[in-house]
């Protein structure tokens, strides 16, 4: 978790040049809360513990970004690890609020359960074999001299996962959020 929201810190900073230390902790406080606002029946509602829990720890993550927080005012380790510490106990009350492990116990009963399982992988072949025959079948072959390592490679680039890839990095490097 500290990796992701060190390397979400690096990519803002180098995304935009005009942004300062505090904007960051202000945008992962931002992402927290839409994040925990998912785990919601209701996304909108602003009257439940879970986002009251993520409020506050949005609060902690934007006070490690703050540096009236510190003393002199200015960064030092000591006084950032203390600050993490506080942010972390946050988000342990804001998952537990938010019931987060219980979705994740959730999932893991499903993606154990065999049948289950066993379903979901034959539908995602499925699903592959299907896309892979409609673009790539035989009348497409016998046209071309495509092999099929060329054919699913380019299949994969033009999966929706690396196309939104692609737009969300060019409006990263672009600064325009």
């Amino acid at each position: 978790m500290n990796k992701l929201i060190l390397a979400l810190a690096g990519f803002v900073a180098v995304a935009q040049s005009s942004i300062t230390v505090f904007d960051i902790g202000t945008y992962l406080g931002e992402l927290n809360v839409g994040a925990c606002l998912g785990f919601q029946d209701d996304v909108t509602d602003e009257t439940t513990t879970c986002y009251t829990s993520a409020i506050t720890t949005a609060m902690y993550i934007q006070n490690i970004f703050d540096s009236s927080q510190y003393t002199n005012g200015a960064f030092n380790s000591a006084e950032m690890l203390s600050l993490a510490q506080v942010a972390e106990i946050g988000f342990l009350t804001e998952f537990n609020d938010c019931h987060l492990m219980e979705f994740l116990y959730a999932v893991n009963n499903r993606l154990t359960d065999p049948s289950f399982a066993a379903g979901l992988y034959s539908n995602i072949a499925t699903q592959v074999s299907t896309v892979v025959g409609y673009y790539y079948g035989a009348q497409y072959y016998a046209s071309t001299s495509t092999t099929i390592s060329d054919a699913l490679t380019t299949l994969f680039d033009q999966s929706t996962l690396v196309i939104t890839y692609k737009e969300l990095y060019a409006y990263a490097v672009a600064g325009e959020f």
